[in-house]
């Protein structure tokens, strides 16, 4: 009959009808692509190379590739399925920009984004020393993302944003160490850049770092991230450096997932996390589980899970200076959910009293400091997160100069002070509720400053003399 007329009986079981599972999207890598397929006939699973064979075609590029199983020993005849190789930016790399002998470079397309991980992962290219600048926004959308750098070929360079940001970004494979950057060495530095996505994987992910050991500095994220083990905003596993980070991600995780980072052995530190975090087992707005440092961080999103902290789900660490949102649809009333506590000056406010709560990012976005070096200071920046407004007041020579408030709605306003040529300023920040949250100095007989955020932002006034006074207001 018909439904038998690809197959042969030789006395043998016959490999029919639907006895292939359905085969998940592929995504392009430049290599063969050989999905492992499940085999059932009659109820039984069989077992490759024992029971049938299998052999791929049209598997390099993207587009529809098929798998055709043969049947051996106890089975006979052959059965084919399809599935889908998903275009990736890899596919179209350009690395013509890069040259070993230069110390720099400048990124401005998707192509020369994609043709760093196609140097990184492939081993081709050492990075350490070198610095690539990502001078323009990129969108990465219509394309699956290859992280850059992978646990045996991390990412051991500087990159640095500028400010920019990469928006789009997609990752659905089945793999760890998954994110914008798949693994950086200790080597490494990720700073200034927004990245928003969608990240899924296995674990060790996150929208900036899947498995960090290097140093983040000064970085956003937004979109979500979701997958098994250490499931992060910034990094899934943190073995380096997280300071000064905001992430607006929504991060959901079986195991140990967190706003800022799904597992930490090192530091997060000057931190704020705004997105919601889900997971079974340990989920904590900050990190899931903490056996490293955690300080002056903020959490302001709901945090849930079988072990639920509002810093940390579990705690063996050294967590203080860092706060939570209590009741934000069920958020828990404890800083850490199982291991030891967090420390005493760290306090979960209620929902009512957000606006109360302090922010240690109050200028995240667009902080530039300029100065012309006859007297004239010019600060242009816009708060973070949108709970209250920030308000700059210049002290300068015993004159008190008032602005309007940095809007809360994240629009970058400017203020500006003016006096005598190497005059001093104390420039002081306070919330809506006008209380202190950081002052530094100013002396104007420097150079024009450059541009960052939150304490990398004070690091780029180092130039303009800056000398940090108080960088938080003390607790109630």
């Amino acid at each position: 009959s018909g439904m038998w007329e690809d197959f042969t009986l030789l006395g043998r079981t016959v490999i029919s009808g639907d006895v292939i599972s359905p085969i998940a999207d592929q995504v392009y890598t430049g290599r063969a692509v050989e999905p492992d397929v499940t085999v059932t006939v009659g109820g039984i699973k069989l077992t490759k190379d024992d029971d049938y064979t299998a052999s791929y075609t049209n598997n390099i590029n993207p587009g529809r590739a098929t798998v055709t199983i043969m049947g051996i020993g106890d089975y006979t005849g052959t059965k084919s399925v399809s599935f889908t190789i998903k275009n990736n930016w890899l596919a179209s790399s350009d690395i013509s920009w890069y040259d070993e002998k230069k110390p720099s470079y400048t990124i401005t397309t998707n192509e020369q984004l994609a043709g760093i991980a196609s140097l990184v992962n492939s081993g081709s290219a050492d990075m350490m020393g070198k610095t690539i600048t990502v001078s323009s926004d990129i969108d990465l959308t219509g394309a699956e993302w290859t992280p850059i750098g992978t646990e045996s070929n991390p990412f051991n360079g500087t990159l640095d944003g500028k400010g920019s940001s990469i928006n789009g970004l997609v990752t659905s494979s089945d793999i760890s160490n998954t994110g914008f950057i798949g693994a950086t060495n200790r080597e490494a530095v990720v700073q200034n850049i927004t990245i928003s996505a969608d990240v899924k994987g296995m674990n060790n992910a996150a929208v900036l770092v899947g498995l960090n050991n290097g140093t983040i500095i000064n970085c956003k994220t937004g979109g979500a991230s979701s997958g098994g083990q250490n499931i992060g905003g910034i990094a899934g596993l943190n073995n380096g450096i997280i300071r000064s980070c905001v992430s607006e991600t929504n991060v959901t995780g079986t195991e140990n997932a967190g706003g800022i980072a799904g597992s930490n052995s090192e530091t997060v530190q000057n931190s704020v996390s705004a997105g919601n975090v889900s997971s079974a087992g340990n989920a904590g707005g900050i990190v899931g589980s903490n056996r490293g440092t955690v300080n002056m961080t903020d959490a302001v999103g709901k945090t849930t899970g079988a072990a639920a902290g509002g810093i940390t789900g579990y705690n063996s660490g050294a967590v203080s200076g860092s706060n939570w949102l209590k009741d934000s649809g069920g958020s828990p009333a404890a800083g850490s959910g199982t291991g030891d506590p967090v420390s005493g000056d760290c306090k979960g406010y209620d929902a009512g009293e957000l606006s109360e709560m302090p922010t240690v990012c109050v200028l995240l976005n667009n902080l530039t400091i300029t100065s012309d070096r006859n007297g004239s200071f010019t600060i242009t920046a816009a708060s973070y997160p949108t709970t209250s407004d920030a308000q700059i007041t210049f002290e300068a020579e015993g004159v008190t100069f008032t602005p309007p408030a940095i809007s809360a709605d994240g629009t970058p306003k400017t203020v500006k002070a003016s006096g005598g040529a190497n005059s001093s300023y104390t420039v002081t920040i306070k919330n809506a509720a006008g209380e202190k949250l950081a002052e530094f100095k100013l002396t104007n007989k420097a150079p024009r400053g450059g541009s960052g955020g939150c304490n990398s932002g004070f690091a780029a006034l180092a130039a303009l003399s800056v000398i940090p006074v108080v960088m938080r207001r003390k607790k109630k």
